[in-house]
């Protein structure tokens, strides 16, 4: 899906890795309005 309009929530991230006391966000995770992310930086690997 690709978004458009405002920023969506995050609905699953790493259960590891934390970034500001959230669940860090990874390509493929989920978003509140049933989309998933699907642009990341390639050469940052979280939570394996």
């Amino acid at each position: 899906c690709v978004c458009v309009g405002p920023p969506d929530s995050i609905v699953k991230g790493s259960a590891t890795v934390m970034i500001g006391g959230k669940p860090a966000a990874r390509m493929g995770d989920t978003t509140a309005h049933g989309g998933s992310i699907v642009l990341g930086c390639p050469t940052v690997m979280i939570g394996g």
